[in-house]
């Protein structure tokens, strides 16, 4: 049985270049705040789990990532 969770949003999305990096450990495209290690724990615990994840988002469209 396969299960899938999706967590949506409705803001600015992501260019390529950035959706290529959002899981790179201290990856951020926040000028003062954020450490860039959300996405890079999330990667690493759905893979250690044999689990996939992925990121659909374009630029202006908001963020979707599947679990």
């Amino acid at each position: 049985m396969c299960t899938r969770i999706a967590v949506a949003d409705t803001g600015e999305g992501m260019t390529p270049e950035v959706r290529a990096k959002a899981f790179e450990p201290f990856f951020t495209t926040k000028p003062r705040a954020g450490t860039g290690l959300g996405l890079a724990q999330v990667y690493g615990f759905i893979k250690q789990s044999s689990g996939q994840v992925t990121i659909c988002s374009e630029h202006g469209q908001g963020t979707t990532v599947k679990l």
